[in-house]
Formats: C-alpha cells, structure tokens, sequence
C-alpha cells in the first residue's frame, strides 16, 4: 500500500489484482496490490526473462 494523502476514504474499487481507495472527488489516496509479493517476483521475472542472453 501506498498512501498518497490523508483525507478521507470514501470509496473503493477492485479492477483485478489491484484495490484502489478514492476521495468523495474521485481522488486516489490508497493503492494497494493483492498477493504483492506474487506480483513482484513475476516482473522481477518477466525483466530478467525478456533480458537475458542468448549464445550465437
């Protein structure tokens, strides 16, 4: 979770592996990834897989 101001929630929604927090404006305050650290080690992944060497 990423807290990105300290007014209030008032609402949220989950578009997939993700839960957003927003104001009554529509403002995001609270991102916050599900199974984060799933999430992390498959980019962390895909970077190395798509990177990585191949012998001619």
């Amino acid at each position: 979770m990423v807290e990105l101001s300290s007014e209030s929630i008032d609402h949220a929604e989950e578009p997939g592996q993700f839960i957003a927090h927003f104001t009554k404006t529509g403002e995001p305050l609270l991102p916050e990834i599900l199974e984060a650290k799933g999430f992390v080690l498959g980019f962390f992944y895909s970077l190395i897989k798509e990177t990585e060497a191949t012998p001619p």
